[in-house]
């Protein structure tokens, strides 16, 4: 760890975050590698990330994260660019489950994120890439507790 950002490499997965607190990059850096590599579809993504979804890999594997605070904006990703823009205000947010609702974290977080990245959307189909993604990695986590709703931002419209 060196100045404001903390690199690892995950599997042949260069990731690097940026800004936040060092407790804030670690604790994000331990959720997304627990994500990636403790989970059969975390697995299947982290595999997607680093060798591409067709013959050759890309020219470098790599998963950028911005922690960016104030924003009101909540976490988005850029597909194109590998980037995920944290909003630290989310883990104050509670999702829809099954039953009740459960406070988000920083796995549940990236295991959405992650999902965009494998492809999934939430602007046709909003329970695809919850269905797909999150919630299979949250299961095989231990985290019983489906998302059973998206809420998108007004923005998103």
């Amino acid at each position: 760890m060196t100045g404001n950002y903390t690199d690892e490499t995950i599997g042949r997965l260069d990731v690097t975050i940026y800004g936040g607190t060092e407790s804030q990059r670690a604790e994000l850096l331990n959720a997304l590698r627990a994500d990636l590599t403790g989970t059969a579809r975390g697995r299947e993504i982290l595999d997607l990330m680093v060798n591409g979804p067709g013959a050759g890999a890309p020219l470098t594997p790599r998963y950028d994260v911005l922690i960016l605070e104030g924003t009101g904006i909540g976490t988005f990703t850029y597909l194109s660019e590998r980037f995920t823009v944290f909003d630290p205000s989310d883990l104050t947010l509670y999702y829809e489950a099954a039953p009740g609702g459960a406070l988000c974290t920083p796995d549940r977080i990236f295991a959405h994120e992650l999902g965009h990245l494998a492809g999934a959307s939430d602007k046709i189909n909003p329970m695809e890439n919850i269905d797909l993604n999150e919630n299979r990695i949250m299961r095989q986590r231990g985290n019983p507790f489906d998302r059973t709703r998206l809420e998108l931002p007004e923005w998103q419209y």
